[in-house]
């Protein structure tokens, strides 16, 4: 059984990244120019979340370890406010596009410097499903630094 600091680590990292999609569903709707970007976003954090409930679902069954180590369930707890204080701002019209990618960009940022991922330990046949979702968030960055590069804004 994992303990309760470890569960509640699990359970924050699960309401980010379903955070996150709610806030490129915002963006979707606001800002155009980059909605194909937005959507792909979208859906990659949906499925980071359903990454996130397998991995509990494994580390509950013993087949997966998971460390949080040195993570603090406050300071997750504190970037899902302020990603749904983004969320309400976008919606209000208060950000313009421009910011939406900035901001996009230091939230990827930051998530991937946290490397949550790295935590856990997997039997091998679960090792893809790790990989590939560091190598989804490593993408992101460079997908919106790009996207920052070419905006007109």
């Amino acid at each position: 059984m994992m303990d309760n600091h470890n569960v509640e680590v699990l359970l924050l990292a699960h309401q980010l990244e379903k955070a996150l999609a709610e806030l490129y569903a915002v963006f979707i709707e606001r800002y155009t120019t980059y909605r194909s970007l937005w959507t792909h976003l979208l859906h990659e954090e949906q499925g980071h979340a359903e990454v996130l409930r397998k991995l509990y679902q494994l580390t509950y069954e013993k087949k997966s370890f998971f460390d949080a180590g040195a993570i603090k369930p406050a300071a997750i707890q504190t970037v899902i406010d302020h990603v749904k204080e983004l969320s309400d701002s976008a919606a209000r019209g208060l950000m313009s596009e421009t910011q939406a990618l900035k901001v996009t960009h230091d939230l990827e940022s930051s998530i991937f410097e946290k490397d949550l991922f790295t935590h856990f330990k997997v039997a091998a046949e679960y090792g893809d499903l790790l990989k590939q979702v560091i190598e989804e968030d490593r993408a992101h960055i460079q997908m919106v630094k790009k996207a920052l590069q070419t905006h007109p804004g």
